[in-house]
């Protein structure tokens, strides 16, 4: 329920944040730290990025780290001592191995050749945003997953930024869709949905009918 929530306040976020409305960005940001304080730091993360790239400004990687890392004070013994016993917590880069092997790697790649083939302006900076956005929390990811002195970043749980980057990556694969492929076609769009709308029917009555069992 809270991550959906967030999803839409996240995509809301994105969306002022293109049209240069950064004070509407900041309170949807504001938002899902209500909803999902965790979700809250990857939309804020897009947007600051999204600012940065309208701009050409140049990227530092210390100032990030200087304003990122005070934020996440060191493991004591003690928390080390729960999160060694709950695995999951620490093997972030368990998470990219779940969803295959190219995970991080092939989302990027794929908006890359998006962003490049298709003069579609919005859709540009989108797909760049989205390659820095998710080589910053790959990265952090690969340090989280070393022992030492960054398990405190392990909070972060880097690797959930997937969530929001799959769902600007279906809204930007479905407005290409229908700006390229359906177009102004009725028959199209019926062909496309009404299957999806029988599948949805169908596991939904089924879901209903074992709940009552």
């Amino acid at each position: 329920m809270t991550r959906g929530r967030s999803r839409r306040r996240s995509a809301f976020a994105v969306s002022d944040a293109i049209e240069g409305n950064y004070v509407r960005a900041g309170v949807w940001t504001v938002g899902i730290c209500l909803v999902h304080p965790l979700m809250a730091i990857f939309a804020a993360t897009f947007v600051v990025l999204i600012f940065l790239l309208q701009r050409r400004e140049r990227l530092s990687v210390q100032a990030l780290a200087a304003i990122t890392l005070p934020l996440f004070p060191k493991v004591t013994p003690a928390i080390g001592g729960i999160a060694d016993a709950t695995v999951f917590f620490f093997d972030e880069l368990g998470v990219v191995r779940m969803a295959g092997l190219t995970g991080a790697v092939r989302p990027a790649c794929v908006d890359g050749l998006v962003g490049k083939r298709n003069s579609l302006g919005a859709t540009h900076l989108i797909c760049r945003t989205l390659i820095v956005f998710e080589t910053i929390f790959f990265a952090m990811a690969l340090v989280v997953s070393l022992p030492g002195r960054f398990d405190n970043l392990a909070e972060i749980q880097p690797m959930r930024c997937l969530h929001l980057l799959y769902v600007l990556m279906f809204l930007l694969g479905g407005g290409l869709l229908g700006k390229f492929v359906l177009q102004d076609k009725a028959w199209r769009w019926a062909l496309l949905f009404l299957p999806l709308c029988a599948e949805w029917c169908w596991r939904s009555g089924r879901r209903f009918r074992l709940l009552r069992t």
